[in-house]
């Protein structure tokens, strides 16, 4: 009798961290997904921010180049 609850908790407990393997799994590829997409985001600012820069350096640059 002890043997089979043994054998019947060991199945359970297989049972158990499968589950929470399929968990951790789901929730760190929604994790790696929310990162990506955060990394693009940030590219997107970083880009325009670079294009404004330069166009207001080139800007000044030509305007005082203009006007001794």
């Amino acid at each position: 009798m002890f043997a089979a609850e043994h054998a019947q908790s060991e199945v359970r407990l297989t049972q158990e961290i499968c589950a929470l393997r399929v968990d951790m799994h789901q929730g760190f590829a929604q994790t790696r997904q929310e990162g990506a997409s955060s990394r693009m985001e940030i590219l997107k600012w970083m880009i325009g921010l670079w294009a404004v820069n330069l166009s207001a350096t080139v800007g000044i640059i030509a305007f005082m180049l203009r006007h001794p």
